[in-house]
């Protein structure tokens, strides 16, 4: 066990605006995984990536990087990263094309901008 690398860390998924938790695990056998939870759902949903059947190539490709457990204020962490109305105003937008809701723009501004 201290041989295993941690990193824990918050990503947002390029299409649906879902905020993940993801926890990076390196084990003393090389093995790398992530598992992921979802922050801004109204019930938390898990997933697992393994490395060898290229899930965290897709991961990666399918999310982008918000910050570190370190860096995220308490501010940001209430007001975007756990933040359901957030995450619901963006998917009234994309139904109705920002006539109710707001648009991508506004929402990955605010998700990547305000750290």
């Amino acid at each position: 066990m201290e041989n295993q690398k941690n990193e824990f860390s918050y990503y947002v998924n390029k299409k649906s605006g879902t905020i993940n938790s993801a926890y990076r695990l390196t084990s003393c056998t090389g093995d790398e995984k992530i598992w992921s939870t979802s922050c801004n759902l109204r019930y938390e949903r898990d997933y697992f990536y393994n490395k060898r059947d290229g899930g965290i190539a897709r991961f990666e490709k399918n999310n982008l990087f918000i910050c570190t457990s370190e860096d995220c204020s308490d501010d940001f962490y209430k007001n975007v990263i756990v933040n359901q109305k957030l995450k619901n105003d963006f998917t009234y937008g994309k139904r109705t094309k920002n006539r109710i809701g707001i648009s991508k723009e506004h929402f990955f501004n605010t998700v990547l901008g305000g750290k």
